[in-house]
This record gives C-alpha cells, sequence and structure tokens, in this order.
C-alpha cells in the first residue's frame, strides 16, 4: 500500500465519522464547536495538531495532480495554513468556524461527500 491510499483511508473513515456525527448529533457538535471557541488553551492545541497533521500529509504525500493524490495534497497544505493562523491569528479561524456552524446541512454533506471519495479510493480503488 502506498501512502497516498493510507491516507486516503484515515482521511476517509475520520471524515465520514465526523460527517455521520454531524448528521445524527448537532448537539453534540455546537456544544463542541461553542468550547473550542471559548478555550484558548484548545484553539492553541488544535493549532500545533493541525499543523502536525498537515505536515506529515505534506512529507509523506506532497504531489500536485488532478486525483485524489492532489486532493490529499490540498488538505494537507489547508491543516498546515489553519494551524499557523490558530496559533498566529485565532479570530480570523474562529471566525469562519461561526459561518459553518450557520451552514450545518452544506457542512455535513461535504464532509460526509468528502469521507465517502477518501475511502473509496483508499479501500476500494
Amino acid at each position: 500500500m502506498n501512502n497516498s491510499m493510507m491516507i486516503a483511508q484515515v482521511l476517509g473513515l475520520v471524515y465520514l465519522s465526523i460527517g455521520i456525527g454531524m448528521l445524527l448529533s448537532p448537539a453534540h457538535y455546537d456544544k463542541l464547536l461553542a468550547e473550542f471557541e471559548k478555550n484558548a488553551s484548545l484553539t492553541y492545541i488544535g493549532g500545533i495538531m493541525a499543523l502536525i497533521f498537515g505536515y506529515i500529509i505534506l512529507h509523506m504525500n506532497n504531489v500536485w495532480e488532478g486525483s485524489y493524490v492532489g486532493a490529499i495534497t490540498l488538505i494537507g497544505w489547508v491543516a498546515c495554513v489553519k494551524g499557523v493562523l490558530l496559533l498566529a491569528k485565532p479570530d480570523l479561524v474562529l471566525g469562519q468556524m461561526v459561518f459553518w456552524k450557520k451552514q450545518r446541512t452544506l457542512m455535513q454533506v461535504v464532509v460526509i461527500v468528502l469521507g465517502a471519495a477518501f475511502a473509496y479510493y483508499g479501500f476500494m480503488a
């Protein structure tokens, strides 16, 4: 198994789990976001984790092509940028979280579709 397939498997499982959780337990995710917004330590740790995971993804899979492999690279870069912004300018990222909270249905669909696509390419293709 190559790195791209392994990362796709992990992203597929994580995104599907989150998307289904958002669909089945919206109050839990509302509480999770509210606590994240209020707690500076969680925001700081979240920034560190996003930066670390983004870097690991890019280290293992920094390939720009028009397939799921390129999408993995894009997610790695987005995670790195998100991590840096959470550490340097957390209000900017937290403001975007409020926007997405208002777009719950769209967010659920996007996360589930991404999860299904990555799971397909990671486990089936």
